[in-house]
């Protein structure tokens, strides 16, 4: 897996399908995702590509009030690994970076620093400041810029989305 950790070290490629997000806990609803993601590429002949960031969004945004990690990034890049990933960003969140709007940072990074033409993303995916963009924000910039949305639906146990939210305040009562 090659992992970049500046987005001028990425070589852009229009043949790329991508999923983006925290992955906190790279639980199985994420690998559902990457699961994917892989297919995709597999199928359309592409690289698989995963942005991720550090911090995580909600300790720059939110300080001593962020909830506790799931899993540490060096965690997480060894679970991508194992998943199969071939490309792995991250990048550098930081307060300046947060206050990116959702087409500012899907367009600036994404389309044209990485090349697109497929994003793979869960139901509920939010991004940019103030977690303003989502899956209708995905698709209008898909046609736009010409590259396809998929989505991808809940992993659920016992009928209920899995989620890193969820996971931690089960933690937080066995403990």
């Amino acid at each position: 897996m090659r992992i970049f950790y500046d987005l001028s070290e990425v070589q852009k490629k229009e043949n790329t399908v991508l999923t983006l997000g925290t992955f906190d806990g790279l639980h199985l609803g994420h690998k559902k995702i990457i699961e994917k993601l892989k297919k995709r590429a597999l199928f359309l002949n592409c690289r698989s590509f995963v942005v991720t960031f550090s911090p995580h969004p909600r300790n720059v945004v939110y300080g001593n009030n962020a909830p506790n990690l799931l899993t540490s990034d060096k965690e997480k890049i060894r679970l991508f690994e194992e998943y199969g990933i071939e490309n792995l960003l991250i990048v550098n969140f930081t307060k300046e970076f947060s206050q990116l709007s959702s087409e500012s940072f899907f367009k600036n990074y994404i389309i044209e620093k990485i090349g697109l033409k497929e994003i793979v993303v869960g139901y509920d995916h939010h991004f940019g400041k103030g977690r303003s963009g989502d899956v209708n924000t995905l698709r209008k910039m898909g046609i736009e810029f010409g590259f396809d949305v998929t989505t991808v639906e809940a992993f659920k146990i016992l009928n209920e989305p899995v989620n890193s939210t969820k996971i931690r305040k089960h933690l937080v009562l066995v403990t």
